[in-house]
């Protein structure tokens, strides 16, 4: 997760703990035949994950939004 996404917030809680995850801008160098332009991200979404030392973990994640020149 952490090699395409860059960790933005992470807030502890009492009973839960949220980590927050947005889509790095970093994919022109994989798809060289490409353009690839990012165009903001896409409203974002939660995962929710396996407990963590008794804490329940809540994923949220921003991909962004990739057009193809």
């Amino acid at each position: 997760m952490v090699e395409h996404f860059n960790i933005t917030k992470v807030k502890e809680l009492n009973s839960h703990l949220d980590i927050y995850f947005e889509e790095k801008n970093d994919y022109g160098h994989q798809l060289t035949d490409r353009q690839l332009i990012s165009k903001g991200f896409y409203p974002m979404t939660t995962i929710e994950d396996f407990p963590l030392r008794v804490k329940s973990v809540k994923l949220h994640v921003q991909h962004r939004r990739w057009t193809d020149k």
